[in-house]
């Protein structure tokens, strides 16, 4: 892994840690601020353009990274904004997608339809039965595919384990469940089901987890193994 790192242009290693670093550093003092939001947003944004750059033919891979962009764009300006949640759900739909490909070759429609009976199956229960908010019904189909894409990354690994790309995902993935149990802890706090007391560190923490998460997916790849030829 440190072999694939080390042979990216130099460049993007320093954009990345120094844009951690100064909103990491800003935000323990200007939480909420808008320079901090411009510095978050500018990371995922140039994380699109890496991909673009390096893995414009890993086509699943820069949709979903798309997505990911337009749903922190939809959150910077309105954090529990549904729409943010469902262009989430979307990236994770298509990394689902990806690994799907990568693992088995190919993706076979009744898989593509199995997810979609599962996310329609959690909208009918959640709206009919349970009657329960859109943010719960959307917050029900987004983890369980992340936690599958964590278990697709780990198929992965064990299929090609000579592979960097797995190994990275499967960082990406865990870090990215880490980001969102943060989220998850922050809005119960909101809503004073956890104490609000622990919203601070948990708003704090989700990105202290997020970006590294973003980086790591950004580079897994399955045609990262040219940039090392």
């Amino acid at each position: 892994m440190l072999k694939y790192f080390r042979s990216l242009n130099p460049k993007w290693p320093i954009i990345w840690i120094s844009l951690y670093l100064s909103f990491s550093i800003l935000a323990i003092f200007l939480p909420g601020s808008f320079i901090v939001a411009f510095l978050r947003c500018s990371g995922i944004f140039l994380n699109l353009v890496f991909v673009l750059i390096y893995f414009r033919k890993d086509y699943l891979l820069d949709i979903a990274l798309g997505f990911t962009l337009i749903a922190d764009l939809i959150l910077a300006f309105d954090n529990v904004s549904v729409y943010g949640l469902l262009m989430f759900c979307f990236a994770q739909f298509f990394h689902f997608i990806r690994l799907e490909q990568i693992t088995k070759k190919s993706i076979k429609p009744s898989m593509i339809f199995t997810y979609l009976i599962f996310a329609a199956t959690i909208f009918i229960v959640g709206f009919s039965i349970v009657h329960t908010t859109i943010i719960y019904i959307l917050a029900t189909i987004y983890f369980p595919t992340l936690a599958y894409n964590i278990y697709l990354s780990f198929r992965w690994q064990h299929i090609n384990p000579k592979s960097t790309a797995p190994s990275i995902a499967i960082i990406g993935f865990i870090l990215f469940f880490a980001c969102d149990t943060c989220v998850g802890v922050s809005y119960f706090s909101s809503i004073a089901v956890l104490p609000a007391a622990i919203q601070p560190f948990a708003n704090y923490f989700a990105w202290f987890f997020y970006y590294p998460s973003q980086i790591f997916v950004a580079n897994s790849s399955k045609l990262n193994k040219s940039m090392l030829q």
